[in-house]
């Protein structure tokens, strides 16, 4: 059965932000620094508005800020490419995000993956106490200040773009657990051909958190479901829930309810 949620927030004050939020960034990364009341003026919006923008940056440890504007900061554990990603079809995401939350149970062990779709869970997590496995270190980030939280960081070498670490080392630790729930994020996927990365050794640890977990969570926006990518890391039909979001076309969801029954649109 299809369940719905409601987005909270205006669609047209989002993707205004989001617009806004990306030239912000092409500015820093060209020019290491930006003048709130110029930035105020050029985009036609309040000073307020703009450092309410550059918090969202400082948050993500991209930036830091000072009296009139804000720089960038060199040692940045999440690049620009990983938040304009993570900007991308932000408010279907937010609704996954959400709903994926409601899975959780207080005692929970998770994993959580360096999916943009995934992340969106931690800034909806459930008053609960728990431990979380991760090689995010966005999740990480996010996650740190909540006290009956358990944070467990896979090893490994770092990798731009993703915002965690993904090599032989991460496999080799994560094959040492066994989680309640995977969520799981994934570049493409097919009905016929299953949740896919471009990366062979990310390809490794999602399969391998699939196989080490009691119940799997494939987390994508209707948008993943028009691609193919290079390796495939599991079938539709071997996850326990697939969420999406209510864009996705009514044919491809009747091709994926036949592979999986348990899809979930948010």
């Amino acid at each position: 059965m299809k369940q719905k949620i409601v987005c909270a927030e205006g669609q047209d004050e989002i993707i205004s932000a989001m617009n806004r939020r990306r030239e912000i960034m092409r500015r820093l990364e060209k020019d290491g620094s930006v003048s709130v009341s110029i930035l105020a003026k050029e985009f036609s919006v309040s000073t307020m508005t703009i450092r309410r923008d550059l918090n969202f940056f400082e948050k993500q440890g991209i930036l830091e800020t000072n009296y009139g504007g804000a720089h960038i900061r060199h040692d940045r554990i999440m690049t620009p490419d990983f938040i304009l990603r993570n900007e991308k079809m932000i408010m279907n995401k937010r609704k996954i995000g959400r709903k994926a939350v409601e899975f959780l149970k207080d005692g929970d062990t998770i994993f959580m993956d360096t999916g943009t779709t995934v992340l969106q869970m931690a800034k909806y997590f459930p008053d609960i106490h728990g431990t979380i496995i991760t090689n995010s270190l966005s999740i990480v980030q996010y996650m740190s200040s909540n006290a009956k939280i358990k944070i467990i960081l896979a090893p490994g070498v770092y990798r731009e773009g993703t915002g965690g670490t993904i090599d032989c080392d991460t496999i080799d630790f994560l094959r040492r657990y066994y989680v309640d729930k995977a969520f799981l994020g994934a570049i493409a996927c097919k009905p016929d051909f299953g949740a896919t990365t471009p990366d062979e050794i990310d390809a490794k640890i999602k399969q391998t958190m699939c196989e080490h977990s009691e119940a799997s969570f494939l987390l994508v926006d209707h948008t993943k479901f028009l691609s193919k990518s290079l390796i495939k890391y599991n079938d539709l039909s071997e996850f326990s829930y697939i969420l999406t979001d209510e864009e996705i076309e009514d044919d491809m969801e009747k091709d994926i309810i036949k592979v999986n029954r348990e899809l979930i649109i948010c």
